[in-house]
């Protein structure tokens, strides 16, 4: 009896150590997260009037303080849970590592919200 209290004991501590733990998002995940929501704008960091927007297809948009008369054309690509963006507006390409965090998006340590005008 005292060994199957002892199983039934190391069973539940697993148990609740599994359902404590939080597996990493997936990649199809990453990217459906990354796509605007209804009534939303793509993404924008606090201090940053930046405004960057993930399409589906691949397409960036990137929106500057001057709202809509200061736009560029950039693109990003996944893999796992590495963005690499086009960023024309900075006249570079980066790679940063994708973290989501309840509903904000975590990009390479700069936390970004969803934009709702």
């Amino acid at each position: 009896m005292k060994n199957i209290i002892k199983v039934l004991i190391a069973v539940l501590g697993i148990s609740v150590l599994l359902i404590g733990c939080k597996s990493k998002p997936s990649e199809a995940e990453i990217k459906a997260f990354l796509v605007s929501k209804e009534g939303t704008f793509g993404w924008q960091s606090s201090p940053d009037p930046i405004i960057l927007d993930f399409f589906a297809d691949g397409r960036m948009p990137i929106q500057g303080p001057e709202g809509e008369a200061t736009m560029w054309e950039g693109k990003w690509s996944l893999s796992g849970n590495k963005l690499t963006m086009e960023r024309t507006d900075l006249g570079k390409t980066e790679t940063v590592e994708v973290k989501i965090e309840g509903e904000s998006l975590n990009l390479g340590g700069k936390i970004y919200n969803r934009y709702a005008p």
